[in-house]
């Protein structure tokens, strides 16, 4: 029955998203371009982790290769007076800055700035009820849907919710297009509204994401049973429980027992065995 389901879900989100590329595909343009707009250009700004390098033609003394401070700047750029300020800002911004800071000792400075390599920003991490947890590298726009098919599909140990932890001060802008908040977020995602295909439910997924799909917590089902098992809570009746591990001992009672855990106690409730 496990398998069944678990197969179900996984058949589920593939259909789900081949209906999406198909749909994507409807949309390009004859040179291949997608007509759907991009969410953000928040892979193409300066990200903790980068390389980037700066390039003043015809000066080799200016020219500057490294990565960011803790607080979002250039760091050593010793031929700058003032700090260039880098952190989710594009490279012409970067340029205008730089530009004019060496337009103090240099004439007409012709600056080149490049994000050289990308391979240092923070991964998305996507685990808990999938069946094979990923880390993944995020260097195009990519959804939850999407990356829950790649990690193999969800489990039949899934409690129904997903939990997206978003850090701050790591991705640069939100999907509206404006800028990240500097603290923490929490996106709380009910998997049913994913698979009705509600925007609001399938994110964007972001460099430093921790996404889990929550487990759903187990019930033990042991004592005058034929097979002692433990189970998901999504089984909720005790009678549903005692089916799925067999029929009842013979060396049962006519009573059975489910006890609840919460905070600081353990509470009971007994019913009569069928």
């Amino acid at each position: 029955m496990k398998t069944t389901f678990s197969k179900s879900l996984t058949l589920i989100f593939l259909i789900y998203l081949l209906a999406f590329y198909g749909i994507a595909a409807q949309n390009a343009d004859p040179e291949g371009h997608s007509l759907r707009p991009e969410t953000n250009a928040e892979t193409d700004l300066v990200h903790f982790g980068d390389l980037i390098d700066v390039d003043v033609v015809g000066s080799l003394d200016f020219d500057w290769r490294g990565t960011l401070t803790p607080e979002g700047f250039l760091n050593g750029v010793e031929k700058s007076q003032d700090p260039i300020y880098a952190l989710c800002r594009s490279e012409a911004d970067i340029v205008a800055d730089i530009a004019k800071e060496y337009g103090k000792v240099l004439r007409d400075p012709n600056v080149v700035v490049k994000i050289i390599d990308r391979s240092g920003r923070p991964a998305a991490i996507l685990d808990g009820a999938v069946k094979s947890p990923h880390r993944f590298r995020i260097k195009r726009p990519v959804f939850l849907n999407e990356l829950v098919v790649m990690s193999g599909g969800i489990t039949d140990t899934a409690s129904g919710e997903v939990r997206v932890y978003r850090p701050g001060s790591i991705s640069c802008v939100t999907e509206s297009g404006t800028a990240a908040p500097d603290g923490p977020q929490t996106l709380t995602i009910r998997i049913s509204d994913l698979l009705r295909g509600k925007k609001d439910a399938n994110p964007q997924i972001q460099s430093g994401d921790i996404v889990s799909v929550l487990e759903a917590f187990p019930i033990y089902v042991i004592g005058g049973v034929n097979s002692p098992k433990q189970l998901s809570s999504r089984a909720r009746t005790t009678t549903r429980s005692r089916s799925t591990s067999g029929t009842v001992s013979s060396r049962s009672t006519s009573r059975a027992r489910s006890c609840a855990r919460v905070p600081r106690c353990v509470t009971c409730r007994t019913a009569a065995a069928s």
